[in-house]
């Protein structure tokens, strides 16, 4: 099994070796200018993509690390957002809670009233 392993192995590393050797060499000295021209420009464009997609990726990054350090610091537009829904969030709740007790001390002062109507106290029946 250990030779038939190897001679795979060697097979397939003979099949492999003259694709490499078919690769274009610009020290080649049987390449014609024209071969090397288009790889020096397919070289070209190939490096020129991959700086486009380096500084976008950079610049992904750079915006990134700005929003969370605005997000640190309390200014980032999206949290001062969030801080004026808050800010109105909690005004409403304050405002609901003492709408709330008023509406409970009116009931309180109504019920009172209605007890004393029906206690024979007929000057509370007035107030309702």
């Amino acid at each position: 099994m250990k030779v038939a392993n190897f001679l795979g192995a060697l097979v397939l590393a003979c099949v492999a070796t003259p694709y490499a050797a078919l690769a274009d060499d610009p020290l080649d000295p049987t390449m014609d200018a024209a071969a090397i021209a288009r790889d020096r420009e397919l070289i070209r464009l190939m490096n020129l993509d991959l700086l486009a997609q380096v500084t976008e990726r950079d610049k992904r990054f750079k915006q990134g690390w700005r929003d969370h350090e605005l997000s640190l610091s309390g200014t980032h537009p999206d949290q001062l957002a969030y801080q004026r829904r808050l800010a109105e969030y909690e005004s409403k709740q304050a405002r609901y809670a003492q709408d709330r007790g008023n509406y409970e001390q009116a009931m309180s002062d109504w019920r009172r009233d209605v007890a004393a109507c029906r206690g024979g106290h007929y000057e509370s029946c007035a107030a309702f």
